[in-house]
This record gives C-alpha cells, structure tokens and sequence, in this order.
C-alpha cells in the first residue's frame, strides 16, 4: 500500500491518495478484517482541508504560491550546485 499526502504550504489544503497492488483477504490471515487506514488520517484534518481531485489540490497551490510569505525571520539559507552540494 501507497499512501501519497501532500499540503500547501499556505493554507495547509491537503491532497490525498492511496494505491495498493493487492487487497488482504480475512481468509488469509485467520478470519481477521485489515484495519481502516485512510479515515484515521483523514480525521486529522479540518473539515474542508481535504481533496481527492489532483487538479483541484495543484490549483490551490498554484494560486497561494505567489502570496505564500512564511512566518518568522530568516536566519539562513543555503544553496545547492548542480552536483547536489551544499
């Protein structure tokens, strides 16, 4: 199982999706369920915070880029070379 979570980093929209290559069957592991995954990550999130549409996450995001300012005081940056070093 695949679970992909991404957030803007202005309102915190968050965008979900999981993806599996197989399902377990109670019959394989002794009659027992799998237990829920997505709605205890779900229910993490405000009401509203949460799509399942790609293009609707990607078009919050590219509406809140431009205004994204984060809170505090740069202290630091770094830069990387096109080798990957800092």
């Amino acid at each position: 199982m695949s679970i992909l979570l991404q957030m803007s980093a202005g309102s915190l929209r968050a965008f979900i999706h999981a993806s599996w290559s197989g399902k377990i069957r109670p019959e394989d592991i002794g009659g027992l369920d799998a237990d829920p995954v997505m709605p205890p990550i779900i229910k993490l999130l405000a009401p509203g915070q949460l799509t399942n549409n790609l293009e609707e996450f990607r078009k919050v995001v590219r509406e809140e880029e431009p205004k994204f300012k984060p809170l505090g005081e740069k202290v630091h940056k770094w830069s990387m070379t096109s080798g990957g070093k800092i």
